[in-house]
C-alpha cells in the first residue's frame, strides 16, 4: 500500500520513481497520480507501452474508488478515499431562478455556482422528473463557455445505429440515407458545452468512442479518415445508479470516472417538503397571474409521494390552474388527468399512470412508483434486514442499501426482521 502525498507518487523502473517496478515493459518514468481539485489525476509520463485504464490507452484520467490501471504486464489497484468537497450552500430564496427552500435544493445551488466556472466534467444524476437538465443549463450558463453553445443529446432517443453519427456526424455516402455530410453533436458544441441526457443508455459498443474523444479532444466523422479537434465540456446527467451499472458491466468503468470528475445528485421532491409549495405556486403562476389554493388543495399536494417529481407536479398544478378558470385552486382540479394500476395488481395498491407525459417520462415515472413499492413490501416482510431483502430480491446487499436510499426509505443497517421498519423520509 502506498499512500499519495501531496507531491503524488510516480510509477516507473527505476529511483527516483516512487513505486519501482520490476516489469521489463515499464518505463523508466511511466505515469504518475497525484491530487488535484478534481480527486485523483493519473497522467502517463510518455511512456513507451503506454498506461491503461480497462482496455483504453489513457494520456490524463481522474482515478475513481476500485480503478485498476495497468502499466507494462502490471495491474494496480487503486483505492484512494472518497474525498468530500466542502461546499458553501446558498441562502434562502430564489437563485440562478431554482427554488431552494429546502437544505438539499440549498446546497446544489452552491455546488453549481463552485464547479460552473471550471472545465470539470459533471455527472447530474437524478430521478426522473427532478431537473437534471435545468441543472445543465445552469452550470452552462455560469461557465465561461456561455457565449459558445450549449447542446443537449437524448443518448436514450437515438436509434443505436445513428447514435454514433449524431455525436461524431458522418460524410456523405457514409451509410444508407447519408445523402450529404453533417457535423456532430460535438463539432457544434466545439468551444461550449455538450450535454450527453440519459448517458447510461449509451449502447456499450459506443462508450469507448465517447471516452477516446474526451481523451483526445478529437473526433472522426463516419466515412472519414480526418480526425477533427473539439475543445468541449461534458455534463451527462443519469437517472440510473451508474456506479451499480458499472460493478455488472453494463457501463464501462473508465467512461465513468473520466466523465465524474464531479458529481452532483438532485433530491427528489419528496426528500425536500419545503420546496413543494413555493414550485406549486410558481407553476400555477405561469397560467393564472392570482392564482392560489385552497387549504384543502394543500393538504392534497403535501400527501402525494410525487414519483414524477417537479415535473409531474408542474404537469398537476398547471392543468388545475385551467381547471380552476381563475377560481382557486382545490382538490377537485388536482386529480390526475388518467390513473391505471400495474397489469395483475387490481387488488393490491395502485401505481398511477400520468397520460400527459411522453411515453419514456411516464414509464419511467411508473417504475420509479413501482420500486418504491416492492421495496416498502419486502421492508414490512423483513424489517430493516438486508441481507434477507437482498436474497428475496435477488441482488447484492449493497445494491439494496442504495435502491432503498434512492427511494427515500432509511433503515437500520443490520436490523434482524421484526425490528422497527424503515419509514420515508
Amino acid at each position: 500500500m502506498l499512500d499519495v502525498g501531496e507531491s503524488g507518487v510516480v510509477i516507473g523502473s527505476q529511483e527516483p520513481a516512487d513505486l519501482v517496478l520490476s516489469d521489463p515493459k515499464v518505463s523508466r518514468r511511466h505515469a504518475e497520480v497525484r491530487r488535484c481539485p478534481g480527486g485523483f489525476l493519473l497522467r502517463d509520463l510518455e511512456s513507451t507501452n503506454g498506461t491503461y485504464l480497462g482496455d483504453v490507452r489513457v494520456q490524463s484520467v481522474f482515478l475513481g474508488e476500485g480503478s485498476v490501471l495497468r502499466v507494462g504486464q502490471t495491474e494496480i489497484a487503486f483505492e484512494g478515499p472518497e474525498e468530500e468537497v466542502a461546499i458553501v450552500p446558498v441562502g434562502d430564496g430564489d437563485p440562478l431562478g431554482f427554488v431552494a427552500r429546502s437544505a438539499a435544493m440549498r446546497e446544489l445551488v452552491g455546488a453549481i455556482r463552485q464547479f460552473a466556472p471550471t472545465d470539470l466534467s459533471v455527472v447530474v444524476e437524478g430521478e426522473t422528473g427532478v431537473g437534471k437538465e435545468v441543472v445543465a443549463r445552469a452550470l452552462h450558463q455560469l461557465s465561461k463557455r456561455v457565449d459558445r453553445p450549449l447542446v443537449v443529446v437524448d443518448c436514450g432517443a437515438l436509434h443505436e445505429e445513428l447514435t454514433e453519427s449524431e455525436l461524431f456526424g458522418h460524410e456523405r455516402g457514409a451509410f444508407t440515407g447519408a445523402v450529404e455530410a453533417r457535423s456532430g453533436a460535438f463539432e457544434n458544441a466545439d468551444g461550449g458545452t455538450i450535454f450527453l441526457d440519459e448517458i447510461g443508455e449509451l449502447p456499450l459498443t459506443l462508450q469507448p468512442k465517447l471516452l477516446r474523444a474526451l481523451e483526445t479532444g478529437e473526433v472522426r466523422r463516419l466515412g472519414s479518415n480526418k480526425m477533427r479537434t473539439v475543445d468541449v465540456r461534458v455534463i451527462a446527467a443519469t437517472n440510473r445508479d451508474l456506479p451499480s451499472e458499472v460493478s455488472v458491466r453494463a457501463f464501462r468503468a473508465d467512461l465513468f470516472f473520466r466523465l465524474s470528475e464531479v458529481r452532483l445528485r438532485i433530491a427528489p421532491l419528496r426528500e425536500r417538503p419545503e420546496d413543494l409549495l413555493p414550485l406549486a405556486q410558481r407553476f400555477s403562476n405561469e397560467i393564472e397571474a392570482r392564482a392560489a389554493f385552497l387549504p384543502e388543495a394543500v393538504e392534497v399536494l403535501r400527501g402525494r409521494t410525487w414519483p414524477g417529481n417537479v415535473r409531474e407536479l408542474r404537469n398537476i398544478v398547471r392543468r388545475a390552474a385551467v381547471a380552476a378558470k381563475g377560481r382557486a385552486i382545490g382538490p377537485e382540479h388536482l386529480a390526475p388527468a388518467d390513473v391505471g394500476t400495474l397489469p395483475g395488481s387490481e387488488t393490491g395498491p395502485a401505481v398511477a399512470i400520468d397520460m400527459g407525459l411522453p411515453i419514456v417520462e411516464a414509464r419511467e415515472t411508473m417504475l420509479t412508483a413501482f420500486n418504491r413499492l416492492y421495496l416498502k413490501s419486502l421492508l414490512d416482510r423483513y424489517g430493516g434486514d438486508l441481507e434477507a431483502i437482498a436474497r428475496h430480491a435477488g441482488v447484492a446487499v449493497n445494491s439494496v442499501h442504495r435502491l432503498l436510499r434512492k427511494a427515500g426509505f432509511k433503515v437500520a443497517l443490520g436490523a434482524a426482521p421484526g425490528a422497527e421498519k424503515g419509514g420515508d423520509e
